[in-house]
């Protein structure tokens, strides 16, 4: 991102600052005055000009500004989604989650309009948009979920305080919210390394021409835990290998530039080897097609929910008898610790063994004590 320009030296510009366009990836120029101690923003313009000239018509309508509540600025929701998607990249948001945001935003302009009034919006509007959203695009609780999320801050950017946001939950202290649907928790399969052997046999024996490479890439990500872009991007100087152990480690360039090394074993070597004998002059192989290729496996092999993320969840899953979270953590590239502990799934196996650990020392401890 460039510089931000630097105002004409002339007083009249005072009240107007600039501002980065993500859109137009340019910087633009926002009037702003001040209302009852808080600045009221105006809409980004493309020249000085321009956002001088609309700082004068908000100077000129100030008296029926200040006379409305704080809540009902003279910002549409357009406007507001706007500063709620630049607030975002302001806080290191992603790219994709802003794309993410403008999506939404373009299916709720068939239930709100855009260019209303926040003040105008109501919770009855808000519970209409979840009824349209539930019969017309079949969405699940997780997605209207989001959806509230993301439409209770656009609305509170838009200048309605916590305990009167239309999109605010529903409480007992508090019956004029909106009913926000109970998460679901969704289905996180994974796989054992059992089944994973049993899977590259069988590919390996099906006489599919392709079937040497499909077989590398479902172990190599079973046995390194590697996203599918990041396997993508995987080129030969990222990887070392120990030649006098064995094995060697892998750099692996994660989400928001995050770099870490993930260590492989000197019997997944000669896999490793292979694969990155294509990534010569391009991917080892696009996400997309590694995912067209997993589901076809998912189905001759029958194997439900057979994908990069599955083989992933293996991987930390496997990585849990023996290692603490915080290796898996580093592994798996989470920064949250939460993250990695979704991504284990349950092994009762080893919450029987813990509780035999647990028994065998509370009777140890008992007999000392006698």
């Amino acid at each position: 991102m460039p510089s931000p320009p630097k105002p004409t030296r002339r007083s009249c510009y005072c009240n107007i600052y600039p501002r980065w366009m993500a859109r137009e990836k340019a910087w633009g120029w926002r009037p702003a005055i001040k209302v009852k101690g808080a600045l009221v923003w105006g809409k980004t313009f493309a020249t000085q000009a321009e956002a001088f000239r609309a700082s004068q018509a908000m100077r000129e309508t100030r008296e029926e500004v200040e006379s409305r509540p704080l809540a009902a600025q003279a910002m549409t929701i357009a406007d507001a989604f706007e500063e709620t998607i630049q607030r975002l990249l302001d806080e290191d948001g992603s790219e994709v989650t802003a794309r993410g945001y403008r999506t939404r935003f373009r299916i709720w302009s068939d239930f709100i309009d855009p260019e209303a009034l926040v003040a105008q919006v109501t919770a009855d509007d808000v519970r209409a948009l979840i009824r349209s959203r539930r019969t017309r695009d079949k969405l699940g609780a997780n997605g209207i979920r989001q959806d509230l999320r993301v439409l209770h801050r656009v609305l509170a950017v838009g200048g309605f305080p916590p305990d009167r946001n239309p999109a605010r939950k529903r409480t007992k202290s508090d019956p004029h919210g909106v009913d926000w649907p109970e998460e679901k928790q969704p289905d996180r399969p994974f796989f054992t390394m059992r089944q994973i052997a049993k899977a590259e046999a069988s590919i390996r024996e099906s006489g599919n021409p392709a079937a040497e490479f499909h077989a590398d890439l479902i172990v190599f990500l079973a046995v390194t835990g590697l996203r599918s872009f990041e396997l993508s991007r995987l080129r030969q100087g990222d990887v070392e290998f120990d030649t006098e152990r064995g094995g060697g480690a892998i750099r692996v360039q994660g989400k928001r530039g995050g770099v870490r090394r993930v260590a492989f074993h000197e019997q997944d070597a000669p896999i490793v080897r292979r694969l990155l004998g294509r990534a010569v002059d391009g991917p080892i192989i696009a996400p997309s097609s590694l995912s067209t290729i997993l589901k076809r496996w998912s189905k001759k092999l029958d194997l439900p929910g057979f994908s990069a993320r599955a083989l992933r969840r293996t991987f930390a899953t496997d990585m849990a008898d023996g290692s603490d979270l915080r290796t898996i953590q580093s592994q798996l590239g989470h920064s949250q610790l939460t993250t990695t502990q979704k991504y284990l799934g349950e092994q009762p196996e080893l919450a029987r063994a813990a509780a035999e650990r647990r028994s065998q020392r509370l009777r140890s401890e008992g007999e000392a004590s006698a």
